[in-house]
């Protein structure tokens, strides 16, 4: 994830935990066949959001800085016929007083993965009001780790 620019410092040491949203594709409720052989083109894959039905899985925070926030929502089940992709939705929230613009957020993987952002719901967030909800943005990302590869998520700020 890069939502600025700065060193890379690790966050999310997602291959510690057996629980781990990230390493549990198994335990989704996968639609169709597998894919022969390790298939990881995401080209041909788009996930609606509200199709998206949330797991059990509590939302893990990715980023929590400055009253910029970015959690990450795993679904309940993979995308039809492809049990090797994860499916989870980014949620960026504004919590300070200031408006955030230009947000586009990145992402990158090992080469024996493959991550695609679907378009995202907006690119600014208002500022903080104490009477409204958060601003929000939301994206889906997809992951395909075919070979259940461990990593470690970094951001940069």
């Amino acid at each position: 994830l890069i939502p600025t620019t700065t060193p890379a410092r690790p966050l999310l040491p997602f291959s510690t935990g057996p629980g781990s949203p990230l390493f549990q594709p198994l335990s989704f409720q996968s639609q169709g066949s597998p894919p022969k052989g390790p298939e990881l083109s995401l080209a041909s894959i788009h996930v609606p959001l509200e199709s998206i039905k949330p797991s059990s899985a509590l939302p893990v925070t990715a980023y929590d800085k400055n009253g910029f926030r970015i959690l990450f929502h795993f679904a309940k089940e993979c995308p039809p016929g492809r049990p090797d992709v994860l499916v989870v939705v980014v949620s960026m929230l504004n919590t300070a007083p200031l408006p955030v613009k230009s947000i586009v957020l990145q992402a990158a993987v090992p080469k024996s993965m493959k991550v695609k952002l679907q378009p995202p719901s907006g690119t600014e967030l208002s500022p903080f009001s104490p009477i409204q909800p958060p601003a929000a943005i939301t994206q889906v990302m997809l992951l395909a780790n075919p070979l259940k590869d461990l990593f470690l998520s970094t951001y940069v700020t």
